[in-house]
């Protein structure tokens, strides 16, 4: 138990000593994965949909995830998720408006 401790007070000390550039770089690393893994399905028209979707997601957690933390995967999931529920209901929409479309 005392090693477990030791371990997370180091990990707390290297989160302090981490620049701010470091800090920036785990969001930007998550970021560019959440845009590489959406425009492989959507091409690269939407990326700044897709950054303001990401950014959101961040916005919107109640704290910003430590410079080190893995918590910056969940603002990717959350994003993911977002996307995928527009997208569902894009496709609904689309469905319903040509059900209804007599030609």
């Amino acid at each position: 138990m005392c090693k477990q401790q030791l371990g997370r007070d180091d990990e707390r000390t290297r989160d302090h000593t981490l620049s701010r550039h470091e800090r920036v770089t785990m969001a930007e690393r998550e970021l560019a994965e959440f845009i590489s893994f959406a425009t492989n399905f959507l091409g690269s028209e939407p990326t700044k949909v897709l950054t303001d979707i990401w950014l959101d997601e961040l916005a919107s957690m109640e704290t910003m995830p430590g410079p080190t933390s893995p918590d910056w995967r969940l603002v990717t999931i959350a994003a993911t998720a977002r996307l995928a529920t527009r997208l569902l209901g894009f496709e609904l929409c689309k469905r319903s408006s040509e059900r209804w479309n007599v030609s």
